[in-house]
């Protein structure tokens, strides 16, 4: 720390602050000043320490600041960086991140969070439920005393349910069902054998356990969606992952009695899961009719640079929060992200 406080002295009067989102997919970092202008944004490779190991979770991280860095034209010295990281699930996860991360020596000061409490910074102005579907999937929000409050998120083995992983390995298992004769015949077989570019369905467990990556799998998931429309079976897994997005929120729910619920991430983005996201609206009125549910498209790293600005005594406003995101998205785009 002693030596960041150095080289931050060396870099420029003007104050930084630094802002990351680690998932499953990709790592994003972004810059601000205390104008509250963003000065760069850098993308890496994912950053979810149980799926890629530590060491090359350290590394994405550090390549996406120094990208962003780099846009910026700054030494990467942060008087605060808030650091949001999938995988968090205990304090052992965060005892060996933190560790890694405090010896980049890239910040005077570093706050290492869930990311599901980036997201919740990003997108709630008024106290709410976050659902986080993307490669994997979260429920999450603070409750009045500003606990932590989260459901599901425990990985793509033992959950992730609703996730787009979850519902892509389910189907991936219907298709070997259909191709050992265990099930009758469905398009979708041809569809996964196109886009998996394969002769064959025998070569699919090859390329799953040797070839293809989580966020790889993942990907599969809007496609099977579009078919459920006309898929009876690949129906009741969607409805069934829909159910457990349902159940996760209730759990939340119960615990913080809020009647917002906001839906973010990878599938609410895309045309062909609108059904499932549909179906997710649906369960949740079955359970909380009470419920209020938006779905909403802001990046959670804005919710880390709130955090790091929050952590140096500055609270944005909503005007503040709104030009901060519309100069994001544009950087996005400009980097095709």
């Amino acid at each position: 720390i002693a030596h960041s406080c150095l080289l931050r002295s060396l870099n420029c009067l003007m104050k930084l602050y630094l802002g990351i989102d680690g998932g499953a997919t990709k790592t994003l970092a972004a810059i601000v000043n205390e104008k509250l202008d963003i000065l760069g944004i850098g993308i890496a490779g994912p950053s979810n320490y149980h799926t890629v190991g530590l060491e090359k979770t350290i590394e994405n991280i550090k390549s996406s600041i120094i990208n962003a860095s780099e846009m910026a034209k700054v030494k990467p010295i942060f008087d605060t960086a808030c650091i949001a990281l999938a995988a968090i699930n205990s304090k052992l996860d965060y005892i060996r991140l933190f560790k890694k991360l405090a010896e980049l020596n890239y910040y005077v000061k570093l706050k290492l969070v869930h990311d599901g409490e980036a997201a919740i910074n990003s997108i709630v102005e008024n106290k709410g439920i976050v659902v986080i579907l993307g490669t994997g999937s979260l429920v999450a929000a603070y409750d009045n005393k500003w606990n932590y409050i989260r459901a599901g998120n425990w990985g793509h083995i033992i959950g992730d349910e609703g996730s787009a992983y979850r519902i892509a390995v389910k189907t991936l298992n219907y298709v070997m069902k259909i191709y050992d004769g265990r099930l009758k015949y469905s398009p979708i077989i041809d569809e996964i054998t196109k886009i998996l570019k394969i002769e064959d369905c025998s070569e699919i467990a090859t390329i799953i356990y040797t070839d293809l990556k989580n966020e790889d799998i993942a990907r599969l998931a809007p496609l099977a969606i579009q078919f459920a429309t006309k898929d009876n079976f690949l129906y009741k897994i969607i409805k069934e992952e829909a159910e457990e997005i349902a159940m996760a929120i209730k759990a939340v729910y119960l615990k913080t009695k809020y009647s917002n619920v906001y839906l973010t991430g990878g599938l609410t983005k895309s045309k062909k899961a609108k059904f499932y996201i549909d179906l997710i609206k649906e369960e949740i009125k079955k359970i909380i009719p009470s419920c209020k549910v938006k779905v909403v498209k802001v990046h959670p790293v804005l919710g880390s640079i709130v955090i790091a600005l929050k952590e140096n005594g500055i609270q944005i406003t909503k005007t503040e929060r709104v030009k901060l995101a519309k100069e994001l998205d544009l950087l996005l785009k400009s980097l095709k992200y």
